[in-house]
């Protein structure tokens, strides 16, 4: 009775081995492959907008290609924007102009910008 049992359990773990691997070389459709090139984009970190980029027309095919493609935007540092120039105060004293690289933070920028126009408004 074993032998029986055990015959029919490897002709099932068989088939089920054999359904999985049709299923991952199953050509997918427009709409399954998109939502699939979104989740391996998301699972390998690739940015979201190079999703599309991802080629193959089956699961496998398209998380192989999404493996290769994480790994090159994992290794890849990203760019860093230089820092803007100081820039000195006028010896003079006044206000500096509102300008690139003359503020600290926004609101800095905001206020020296607030006062530029109001001096420039009521100064004619």
């Amino acid at each position: 009775m074993s032998n029986s049992h055990d015959q029919t359990v490897r002709a099932a773990v068989a088939k089920a081995t054999e359904e999985t691997a049709t299923a991952a070389q199953k050509k997918l459709t427009g709409k399954e492959a998109s939502a699939l090139r979104g989740r391996l984009a998301v699972r390998y970190g690739i940015p979201i907008q190079l999703a599309d980029r991802l080629k193959g027309d089956t699961e496998a095919e398209l998380t192989a290609d999404a493996e290769r493609l994480g790994a090159i935007a994992k290794s890849s540092a990203p760019a860093q924007l230089p820092a803007p120039p100081v820039q000195a105060q006028p010896a003079s004293g006044g206000t500096p102009s509102v300008g690139p690289g003359n503020f600290q933070s926004i609101g800095d920028m905001m206020a020296r910008f607030t006062s530029e126009v109001i001096r420039r408004r009521f100064e004619s």
